[in-house]
């Protein structure tokens, strides 16, 4: 990949950074989120808090917020298939299967096309979870017509 592919790769992966930081601070899951990776990472509270404060201020800073926001995505993506459960049709379990399965082919392939792109990288990780990230919101909004059976979906 060239310098210039990288930069604008960088500069790409820093605004949607922004965007999604932005979006996951006013959510309920943040703070959730916020406790799971303290758990997650071993690190004091009060240095995680410091990492997330400002999601630009270095490398490790923006790995933090994307990981703190791919496990808010999370949560809300299995907070929305746990609401969609009662009540759904009897496609419901093959659907979210389904959906579950391609999140993880999606989770592969982000992770393929970061080592590809940053390699050894100290920003593959920032965009391997960036990638995961988008998957999951797609999967979420993919989620709220989970149970939702079509002439198709009662075929398969």
């Amino acid at each position: 990949m060239t310098v210039v592919a990288r930069c604008t790769l960088l500069s790409s992966l820093l605004a949607g950074l922004a965007g999604a930081a932005g979006a996951v601070a006013a959510d309920a899951d943040a703070d959730a989120a916020t406790r799971e990776l303290v758990r997650r990472s071993g690190l004091p509270s009060a240095d995680v808090q410091r990492l997330l404060a400002n999601c630009d201020a270095s490398q490790q800073s923006m790995a933090f917020c994307a990981w703190r926001d791919t496990i808010a995505a999370q949560s809300r993506l299995e907070h929305t298939l746990s609401e969609r459960q009662p009540g759904a049709g009897p496609c419901f379990a093959a659907q979210r299967d389904a959906l579950q399965r391609r999140l993880a082919r999606r989770t592969s392939a982000c992770a393929r096309s970061a080592q590809r792109d940053w390699g050894e990288g100290s920003m593959r990780e920032t965009a391997r979870l960036h990638c995961e990230l988008g998957a999951i919101e797609r999967a979420s909004r993919e989620a709220r017509t989970v149970g939702v059976c079509t002439a198709a979906s009662r075929s398969r």
